[in-house]
């Protein structure tokens, strides 16, 4: 039985840590369709991409997560591009429906990851029954829930901050070191980086994965703002004691 999964982008794809009742495991899928085929609809799942374009402004929630994360880790967060923007033919036309409807264009960094929203916003557009049950989420927010609502001031791609983001997981997950370690040398560094498995790890916690009570889950935005699909626009977090 699946109980949770944390999911993140990769450049293999999706990377998922699933917790089951007999222990943890991790898949590596090359789309999210045939990641979503293996757990039952139900089963709760974080995922680290933005569910919700806006329309004509920039969502509040990646703002609200910026402020939360300042002055260190704010900068893992970036502005989501409105609906039509994403679903642009091109880079220039992104740019300029961006611009137009919010007075921003957006990077080659951003664009670059608009297949990846693309691909979750048309899932869950023809799969309305995973809609209450994928919640995006952001794993710094994550890490600085299980800090104890303290941000962690070193970068996660730095070997101190990998150190301090597994030594967070051993309280939650049974045999972090030894898991992370699995994965890092089951999968090659062309198709998964050290910091996607972190990733997964903490938001496959956050889904209802730790091994002791589940913290409460709590949503930037309050109330929940929804686009014009239906999708809502919220980052959720649970809320735990160190």
């Amino acid at each position: 039985m699946i109980r949770a999964i944390g999911i993140d982008g990769c450049r293999g794809g999706w990377f998922a840590v699933v917790r089951q009742a007999d222990g943890w495991r991790s898949w590596l899928s090359p789309t999210l369709t045939q990641l979503l085929d293996q757990p039952a609809v139900g089963t709760p799942i974080f995922i680290d991409i933005p569910i919700g374009l806006p329309d004509g402004q920039k969502r509040r929630c990646d703002h609200l997560a910026r402020r939360l994360l300042s002055p260190y880790r704010h900068s893992s967060v970036f502005s989501t591009p409105v609906r039509d923007a994403v679903h642009a033919a091109d880079y220039a036309s992104a740019c300029a429906i961006n611009a137009q409807q919010t007075g921003s264009r957006i990077s080659r960094q951003i664009w670059n990851i608009c297949p990846k929203i693309r691909e979750v916003d048309c899932y869950l557009c023809q799969h309305v029954e995973w809609q209450t049950h994928l919640y995006e989420s952001h794993p710094e927010v994550a890490f600085y829930a299980l800090n104890g609502q303290s941000l962690l001031p070193t970068r996660k791609k730095s070997h101190e901050g990998e150190q301090q983001r597994l030594a967070l997981l051993t309280h939650y997950i049974n045999g972090a070191q030894a898991f992370y370690s699995d994965c890092l040398a089951r999968y090659p560094r062309k198709l998964l980086q050290p910091d996607d498995i972190l990733d997964a790890m903490v938001l496959a916690v956050m889904a209802g994965g730790a091994e002791q009570s589940e913290g409460e889950l709590i949503s930037l935005t309050d109330p929940v703002e929804y686009d014009r699909v239906g999708l809502p626009m919220r980052i959720v977090y649970r809320s735990f004691n160190p």
